[in-house]
């Protein structure tokens, strides 16, 4: 993913602010984002202090997870269980978005 790539907020809804922006912008900074089985995994927060990270994990321009706290073993867990179908409200959020997991 190149830097500072918008991509789509599925879950989002202009008659509910809280739900987020129509679009989010990956982090700047190149070191922030890694791939794994052909998803994004955008660190959006860091680990610092109390704070326990915030991820995004998108396919296709779209977010289709949102996940605080994972290890790189953790979300990459979560990726391999959209492929083992252990994930099933992210593969009917990337059905509905238009997004293979192919």
């Amino acid at each position: 993913m190149k830097t500072e790539t918008e991509y789509k907020n599925p879950w989002y809804n202009p008659h509910l602010n809280h739900y987020g922006p129509e679009f989010y912008v990956s982090p700047s900074n190149p070191k922030r984002i890694r791939e794994y089985r052909g998803f994004s995994v955008c660190c959006v927060w860091p680990k610092e202090g109390k704070h326990s990270g915030h991820y995004d994990i998108v396919r296709d321009g779209v977010c289709v997870s949102q996940r605080a706290g994972d290890t790189n073993h953790g979300l990459n867990k979560v990726i391999d269980g959209i492929f083992d179908g252990t994930e099933e409200r992210i593969v009917e959020t990337m059905a509905r978005m238009g997004v293979s997991t192919n």
